[in-house]
């Protein structure tokens, strides 16, 4: 690849292709609803006319865990005192949504979490391992899923948990309850281009210069990002 510093925006059909951590097709833009509920209604409502047999129960199931789990959330509010326990519920259906939209067939066999909280503490989770058979553990099959699999009964800590999420790392870590010096999470921005030519399309990452002093960005280059990331440069107080 020859070398460059500059490019444009990657394109497809007029569209910039955006970087998402989530599945998006190239040049598909940002969903923009005050109201994500009616979209789940409404998306999986759409497919069951469409469908038959075992496909059509799925997403008639699908329907049913995103009304609960709608129900759920909306009483948080109305129970301060176990909002916790009703968020967990809806985020749980929301779950089993995901789960008979894919497939899984579920209320056919015992069910259970697959999470539980020891006896003997009350900031620590055990996650369980694959479910005997007959049984279903609902987070074992989320994680299988998702591409990572629970291979082994696990205890996590809670507050180990909230390191390894954004949006709470940087909550958790100004409330002091961290043990590391700085936070995790470096903000970035990712950018995909083309060259002048076109004949080439690139990744460029990119992020402010001031979060030197706050996060381990030494540790950036590291390991395969060391190979495939060119040595950085400074602009417009950015770090590219």
């Amino acid at each position: 690849m020859p070398a460059f510093d500059k490019g444009e925006p990657a394109l497809r059909d007029y569209s910039p292709v955006r970087y998402s951590h989530l599945a998006t097709d190239p040049g598909e833009g940002p969903l923009l609803t005050a109201d994500p509920w009616s979209y789940l209604r409404a998306h999986f409502g759409q497919k069951i006319p469409s469908t038959k047999g075992a496909n059509r129960r799925r997403f008639e199931r699908a329907l049913y865990y995103v009304r609960l789990a709608e129900d759920f959330y909306s009483a948080t509010e109305r129970h301060e005192r176990t909002a916790g326990v009703v968020a967990y519920y809806a985020m749980l259906n929301l779950v089993k949504a995901y789960l008979s939209s894919s497939g899984v067939e579920l209320e056919t066999s015992l069910e259970h979490h697959g999470l539980t909280m020891p006896v003997q503490s009350d900031t620590c989770v055990d996650v369980l391992s694959k479910a005997d058979k007959g049984h279903i553990h609902i987070f074992h099959e989320f994680a299988r899923l998702l591409g990572t699999p629970v291979t082994a009964r696990t205890s996590v800590e809670l507050l180990e948990i909230a390191t390894h999420i954004p949006e709470l790392h940087d909550v958790a870590w100004k409330l002091g309850h961290l043990t590391t010096a700085k936070r995790k999470f470096l903000p970035v921005h990712v950018d995909l281009l083309v060259n002048s030519d076109r004949t080439y399309l690139f990744s460029e990452l990119r992020f402010e210069k001031r979060h030197e002093s706050a996060y381990h960005v030494h540790k950036f280059l590291r390991g395969a990002r060391k190979e495939y990331f060119k040595e950085p440069r400074t602009e417009d107080g950015w770090v590219i």
